[in-house]
This record gives structure tokens, sequence and C-alpha cells, in this order.
């Protein structure tokens, strides 16, 4: 069975190796089995903060201090992957999905060895698919169309409906990248 998660986080700055990430959110989709998750923590002491970010977020170092600890966020988290994948089984893993995939994938990489966990690989396959490549090949003679070629605008452009309000909540992201994957793809 292919396992599929499209994962999103939010972070704390744009510096993929030092980041924060205090939320995490997706769906998992291995076939019937569909799963949507939404998880916030504190960051680590040693974490980069940028002000704009933060400023993006509307949050403060406080409000992230009242969220909870990040190595209790860490285990909640395992033990969703495990309820669907046998990190012992070199067979079984999550294929990684994401619009950007590149950065939140090695984003959650760093915040597993932050963690003491080295094993990020016993839970999905390398390299993550990046629906952002995906979708520039299937407009390629119409790239021009689009503003930019942010989340928002190219799943505005495919005829998915945007809420602003919610554009950077990592599950409401995880949501539409996912959308955006099937429209693609031609999956159903």
């Amino acid at each position: 069975m292919i396992k599929k998660i499209f994962l999103d986080v939010e972070t704390t700055s744009l510096i993929k190796e030092r980041t924060g990430l205090w939320q995490l959110g997706g769906i998992i989709d291995c076939g019937k089995r569909q799963r949507e998750f939404s998880f916030k923590c504190d960051i680590f002491d040693e974490d980069d903060v940028n002000p704009d970010t933060m400023k993006m977020h509307n949050l403060t170092i406080k409000d992230l201090a009242k969220l909870p600890d990040p190595t209790e966020v860490f285990e909640e988290f395992q033990a969703l992957l495990a309820s669907y994948v046998d990190r012992f089984d070199k067979q079984d893993k999550f294929y990684f999905i994401n619009f950007g995939a590149e950065f939140d994938s090695e984003v959650v990489r760093q915040w597993f060895l932050k963690n003491g966990d080295e094993f990020y690989g016993s839970w999905f396959w390398h390299p993550p698919i990046d629906i952002m490549p995906l979708a520039m090949q299937d407009l390629i003679g119409k790239r021009h169309e689009l503003k930019n070629f942010r989340l928002d605008s190219v799943c505005r452009y495919y005829g998915i409906e945007v809420d602003d309000e919610k554009i950077h909540d990592a599950l409401y992201d995880a949501i539409i990248a996912r959308e955006l994957y099937r429209r693609v793809v031609g999956e159903k």
C-alpha cells in the first residue's frame, strides 16, 4: 500500500537547519485510512528566530513558551506515525509530499535530530515529493499567467478555493496542497 503524508510546517525563520518548528500539520493518506493532524509546540532555546517571520504569524517568544514542550510533541508525532508505519520495516515508509517539500522535509529532519533521533529516514522515503516543480511542469507555457508561484496563487489558478485567513496554518496549507497535488497529477 502506498502511504502518503502531506506534511507542512510553520517555523520561526527560513534557515532550515536552525529554524524553530512550532507547528506541524498535515494529512496521512493511506487509501481508505485518512487522518488530519495538527501539533503546536515551543521551540528549542538554540533555534533561530526571525522577527519578520514571527510578525507574519502574529507570534512572540512568550506565545511560543506557552505551547507544549517540543520533546513531548515529538513523542506524540512519532506515535501517530507508528500507527501507520513500521519504522523497522525498510519497505514501509511514507511518501513526504508538500508544496516546497524540500524545506519542510529538512526542517522535520532537523527537528528529529534536535529531539535526539537520527532515524528520520525510518519513517519517510527520500527524496520528498515537491508539488511546486510538478505544477511548474504542468504549467509550461502558462506560468506567465500567475502573479507569483506561492501555494495560494497556484491553488487559485487551479480553481482551488483559498481562505486568506487560514494561509500559513500548517494543517490548512497541507489540505490545499493535497488538493493541488491531486489536480496536478490527475488523481481523484
